[in-house]
């Protein structure tokens, strides 16, 4: 009868691994969690877990800024708003954030894009509403386009190639 139908466990002396195929199996499986790991750490970790709508690329979003005089100690200030797209934004941004200059490089970069595109006097300041550069950088965060984890904004896999998309000349 065990010939026929063997027992759950049971099993010929002759079909029994010997130790070099126990050793080959426990190598292999040591190398499966090396590359597990190694793909987890490949993994953009900027991508967050985000189940809403998010606003597409062509989407336009307003800037908000102040320009005052340099001269003007009474601090008479003008509020101002750039409207932009994402696209046309991230466009701006990318190449900057590819060449992995500060935060502060970076929303001063953003700075002078404002006061040439708005005429300001060079004896003229332009202050960037803080709240909106947070939202820039959770916006791209969210599109899995960049990591913040470092002072330092990187692109990730996917903002390079988003980067690639709308900078290359077609």
């Amino acid at each position: 009868m065990l010939t026929t139908t063997p027992a759950v466990g049971w099993m010929r002396a002759d079909k029994i691994a010997n130790e070099e195929s126990l050793n080959e199996l426990i190598k292999a499986k040591n190398e499966v969690e090396i590359l597990r790991r190694e793909i987890s750490e490949l993994k953009p970790n900027s991508e967050l877990s985000y189940s809403g709508d998010i606003a597409d690329f062509d989407s336009t979003f307003s800037i908000n800024f102040i320009v005052g005089d340099s001269n003007d100690y009474y601090g008479n200030e003008t509020k101002h708003a750039l409207s932009i797209t994402w696209s046309e934004l991230y466009h701006f941004l990318s190449p900057y954030i590819y060449k992995n200059v500060t935060t502060r490089d970076l929303f001063e970069k953003l700075t002078q894009k404002i006061d040439k595109e708005n005429d300001v006097h060079h004896d003229c300041y332009t202050v960037i509403d803080e709240s909106d550069l947070m939202t820039i950088e959770l916006q791209f965060t969210a599109l899995g386009l960049i990591d913040t984890k470092s002072p330092r904004w990187e692109l990730t896999p996917r903002g390079v190639e988003k980067m690639l998309e709308v900078r290359i000349v077609k």
